[in-house]
């Protein structure tokens, strides 16, 4: 089964939060012998960290995450084809969830902090 999880935040150059709770899905599905590949957001340090994992990193790289990651996420996943998709924030979702149900796969997304408040 084909994993993708689409993340603003992811290590190296994050920690705490949605970064750990992101790594730990993209782990634990690796370790599980599930093909998984996570989309973060591209960071100075990341090449080094993400070269040591046992699933694949693309990194995205995009202006003014703040305001627009909901454009970055949309760009980088309309031409993947996952059985399942985890978005770790709806706004990483807006966009690219219906492009990725039209392909018939899954689509979770996380909420957390004020997401959920």
């Amino acid at each position: 089964m084909k994993w993708l999880l689409v993340t603003e935040d992811f290590p190296p150059d994050f920690v705490g939060g949605i970064a750990t709770w992101s790594y730990a899905i993209c782990s634990m599905l690796a370790e599980a012998k599930c093909e998984v590949t996570a989309m973060a957001r591209k960071t100075p340090n990341a090449a080094y960290f993400d070269a040591r994992q046992n699933f694949s990193i693309v990194r995205i790289w995009g202006r003014n995450w703040g305001k627009w990651k909901h454009l970055w996420s949309y760009l980088a996943t309309r031409f993947q084809n996952p059985d399942v998709v985890v978005f770790s924030t709806w706004e990483l979702a807006q966009w690219a969830a219906p492009v990725l149900k039209s392909k018939n796969c899954t689509i979770l997304v996380g909420g957390h902090g004020s997401e959920i408040t």
